[in-house]
């Protein structure tokens, strides 16, 4: 499974639940290459993976050959901190925001052919997407199997899936026939809150069966974990929010099947 994860409205919790979910599918037993498309690389420093190389490859150099060798790409992809288990990361770093103005032939292919090149590796790729619809995003899209959209139940987070299943559906009938949406996660949910609850259900009532029903609660341990590179099912206190986590990762296993 390729999953990409994605919204263009930033501070949905997106990157959170990529580093989370590609946990989670370790845990399943599967072996998972998490690929950092944001500039910002979030994921990449969520995972504690170690950079002080700076000659060491990230996935911007990889973006910039057409065709790589099989060596470069499994040689840039580095190991995740030890308390985050067998995950490989494709580094990001702040040159990749220069893909955006790439305009040269066959630009949104090039993450699909980098995969493709070490599918036999793992058994799946998540993507983290920066938060926008831009060259970098649709090249997650063009190579991902699925694409999980995560949002907030709040006015400005809603709004942003319309036009982010417009970009799925246009990826799919130009690029990659094969895409389909994995569903929409609502992440960050407070129990008590009228307004969210609203949202919650005009969600549901406008995607319907799109809508998971798993939904990821709102706690502080999760920016906790985040901030100091600790996966949440090693956080005490946490249970809750791990079994959903598991949860979604068992789900999207199933859905691929």
């Amino acid at each position: 499974m390729i999953i990409a994860i994605c919204n263009q409205k930033g501070g949905v919790g997106k990157t959170a639940v990529a580093t989370e979910l590609a946990r989670h599918l370790t845990l399943e037993g599967r072996k998972v290459l998490l690929v950092d498309m944001d500039p910002q690389a979030s994921a990449t420093s969520i995972l504690g993976v170690d950079r002080t190389d700076d000659d060491a490859p990230t996935i911007f150099d990889l973006l910039g050959t057409d065709l790589p060798a099989r060596q470069t790409i499994l040689d840039a992809a580095l190991p995740a901190a030890t308390d985050w288990g067998p995950i490989a990361c494709l580094p990001a770093e702040r040159a990749l925001a220069d893909v955006e103005s790439d305009s040269t032939i066959g630009r949104e292919m090039r993450l699909r052919h980098i995969l493709t090149e070490i599918e036999d590796a793992y058994d799946d790729a998540v993507i983290d997407c920066p938060p926008a619809l831009g060259v970098l995003t649709a090249n997650a899209l063009v190579a991902a199997s699925r694409a999980l959209l995560v949002t907030e139940p709040r006015v400005e987070s809603a709004q942003a899936l319309a036009q982010a299943l417009q970009t799925i559906a246009n990826v799919k009938a130009y690029y990659n026939p094969n895409l389909l949406p994995a569903g929409i996660l609502i992440n960050r949910l407070r129990g008590g809150r009228r307004d969210q609850a609203q949202w919650v259900q005009q969600i549901r009532e406008i995607y319907r069966d799109l809508v998971l029903e798993v939904q990821i609660p709102e706690r502080e341990a999760l920016a906790r974990g985040a901030s100091d590179s600790i996966p949440v099912d090693r956080i005490p206190g946490t249970a809750e929010v791990a079994e959903r986590l598991d949860s979604l990762a068992c789900t999207l296993l199933r859905g691929q099947k």
